[in-house]
């Protein structure tokens, strides 16, 4: 498959979700980021080796994610339960 490497600095928004197909339920990131000024996105999903690590290296290195997910993405089930886990807090001056 195809490699993305994004630098913590560069991640704006997570998007947790669930992706209905086949009448199983799919866990997905959609993680927003900028790079040289646009705005890009990549999705990851639950099946993807070291999404459980993936989950874990955002709770320590992004201040304000939202670690307890989970359960509003999980139930109820058959539904996408868009939750955003993390938006990037712009400092201003």
């Amino acid at each position: 498959g195809k490699f993305t490497w994004i630098g913590w600095p560069e991640i704006r928004k997570l998007t947790m979700w669930k992706c209905l197909d086949f009448g199983a339920d799919l866990v997905c990131c959609t993680i927003d980021y900028e790079r040289f000024g646009a705005m890009k996105m990549f999705t990851v999903n639950e099946e993807m080796k070291g999404f459980d690590d993936l989950d874990q290296a955002f709770g320590s290195r992004l201040s304000g994610y939202n670690t307890n997910w989970r359960l509003s993405v999980i139930l109820p089930l058959h539904e996408n339960n868009v939750t955003v886990v993390y938006l990037k807090q712009e400092t201003v001056y």
